[in-house]
């Protein structure tokens, strides 16, 4: 599966510019776009850091076990999950710069 970028907004090229779009802002939208942006990265960290440890189970004393075409498509596999993940993250910072943040059904009982 994969995900299409949302060309409505600009995918910052690293960390340093997406610091620079955020001082834009400034008062509340700076707190809001600054929170959204450390949300979506840490998001991407969880969701690139984590990985099943069977993966590397199958051939965890075998170097040789994995053909050329085995590795192949495991790079394949694995770069797809990037670029889901980024997306991910790109959509969960648009979420929050539209400035809609919803409540846990707890609190809205509250």
């Amino acid at each position: 599966m994969t995900i299409e970028p949302n060309n409505f907004f600009a995918t910052p090229t690293d960390m340093a510019d997406l610091m620079r779009r955020l001082k834009l802002y400034s008062g509340p939208e700076c707190v809001a776009a600054s929170m959204g942006a450390g949300m979506a990265w840490n998001l991407a960290a969880k969701v690139s850091n984590t990985r099943p440890p069977e993966l590397w189970a199958n051939y965890q004393d075998d170097f040789n076990s994995m053909s050329d075409d085995d590795i192949r498509q495991e790079t394949q596999g694995a770069q797809q999950l990037i670029d889901e993940s980024e997306r991910w993250v790109e959509a969960v910072a648009m979420w929050t710069a539209a400035g809609r943040p919803r409540t846990s059904d707890k609190e809205e009982r509250a």
